[in-house]
């Protein structure tokens, strides 16, 4: 089992210690995926891959990186969206959200908005140009969604982000 690329394999009659711990660290392997791949996404600095992950990022981190970079491609157009980056990547609906919402935690239209809200973030730490302009450069086409999302997702402002990088 272990051979074809099962994570785990518990013979009969087994430990239920054992099956606990294994289960703890699949949990913990899947977390930190999660975090590599929100990181490739542009969240953050990339953190360390998990060696015994290392065969399976491989394969994912393009995926992700090329959704990233269709959405990076099509960033102040507001109108750009899920159906698009499928028809793109040639997957469907469903399963373009389900390989995004295992890899990052997110589903694909937050998957973008994300990737916006970074690209945001960026801007308001590097830029003086206005919150109001940042929003339209980064696909919103609402200052005032703009500014609720980007609270939801940094727990901070807009304003108080720019602040905080100065």
């Amino acid at each position: 089992g272990l051979g074809r690329g099962a994570d785990a394999y518990l013979a009969k009659p087994f430990e239920k210690g054992e099956l606990l711990l294994y289960l703890r660290n699949l949990l913990d392997m899947r977390l930190k995926l999660r975090r590599y791949y929100l990181d490739l996404a542009g969240a953050a600095p990339q953190e360390e891959i998990p060696p015994e992950a290392a065969a399976e990022v491989q394969i994912e981190d393009v995926f992700v990186q090329g959704v990233r970079a269709l959405v990076e491609e099509h960033l102040d157009d507001y109108k750009f969206d899920v159906d698009q980056i499928c028809r793109k990547v040639a997957m469907s609906r469903s399963q373009l959200h389900r390989k995004l919402t295992a890899l990052t935690g997110y589903p694909a239209n937050q998957f973008i908005r994300f990737i916006r809200l970074s690209k945001a973030r960026q801007l308001l730490a590097d830029t003086d140009e206005p919150i109001a302009n940042i929003a339209y450069d980064t696909g919103f086409n609402d200052p005032d969604y703009f500014s609720r999302a980007f609270r939801k997702e940094f727990g901070l402002t807009p304003t108080e982000c720019r602040e905080q990088a100065r």
